[in-house]
């Protein structure tokens, strides 16, 4: 067990270049705790990625069953502070998907850990931008009090340049560095803001299915009229598979599973489907 303590914005970029850099290491996150980071390590850490993503509900224990079979190394869920409508943060690590051959590199252009609907994250970033220019409304409100003070009559002269000349103190640390720090943050919103326009079907629910004892992949194409599947990925044990995807659809799970019986001839046993709401733990860019 390890601990780190680290000033990271929980979901940024510089806490996934840190994170990956320690799975490289051989160290998962298991806890968050303020600045405070709780490690262990692992086995073989170059089978795994990290994968972070934003979710408006806590996990529920049957998707975190469904992750654990797929070989998920660690699934951590951290509330995100702040007021207002409570935000999460999920953390997992995931086998890597039968497509990838290594661990993505974290200086590769265009490089994000960040998976699932970006309408989730574009709500968080919003809320909290939203927060601290109330705080930044509050404290002008603050300095203006502070200088009308100074204009009343008869007031000692020490006392009137106190309250002249602290509020041109404070100043630069209530709206030029924020103006400086939140470049970042608002480069991030108007990238999650086109995200959010091109992402396709993002209202629909999504569900995790699970195909368990395959002795093959599963012709999953002849299932495309019953809505998105996106493979996330697969183990094998004792000669067969299990195959874990991600869909979007309309359709109930009753429905799906006689698809699954009667296209792809496979058992109630061996399907399993959990909706899990937008939350996409394990997800792949396709």
């Amino acid at each position: 067990m390890m601990r780190k303590f680290k000033w990271w914005a929980a979901g940024s970029k510089g806490e996934g270049r840190y994170l990956t850099n320690m799975l490289a290491k051989g160290a998962v996150l298991t806890s968050v705790g303020g600045c405070w980071y709780h490690f262990e390590t692992i086995k073989e850490p170059q089978q795994y990625r990290l994968i972070r993503e934003f979710a408006r509900q806590p996990l529920e224990e049957a998707f975190k069953e469904s992750l654990a079979e797929s070989g998920t190394a660690v699934i951590l869920q951290h509330r995100l502070p702040g007021p207002g409508k409570p935000y999460y943060l999920i953390y997992s690590y995931p086998l890597l998907a039968t497509t990838d051959t290594a661990p993505p590199s974290t200086k590769a252009a265009g490089y994000t850990d960040i998976s699932g609907d970006p309408a989730v994250e574009l709500a968080y970033r919003t809320q909290q931008q939203d927060k601290r220019r109330f705080i930044q409304a509050g404290l002008s409100f603050v300095i203006a009090c502070f200088w009308g003070l100074a204009m009343v009559p008869d007031l000692p002269e020490r006392l009137v340049n106190a309250l002249l000349l602290l509020p041109l103190v404070l100043l630069p640390f209530i709206w030029f560095l924020p103006l400086l720090t939140g470049l970042t943050k608002r480069r991030r919103i108007r990238q999650l803001q086109r995200q959010a326009d091109s992402y396709p079907q993002a209202w629909l629910p999504t569900l995790t299915v699970t195909f368990s004892h395959q002795p093959k992949e599963p012709a999953i194409q002849e299932l495309a009229y019953v809505g998105e599947w996106r493979l996330v990925t697969r183990q094998e044990k004792n000669g067969t598979g299990t195959y874990i995807y991600r869909l979007r659809s309309l359709m109930n799970e009753d429905d799906i599973k006689a698809a699954a019986r009667e296209i792809l001839g496979l058992p109630d046993d061996d399907i399993r489907i959990v909706s899990s709401w937008g939350l996409y733990g394990i997800g792949i860019r396709m």
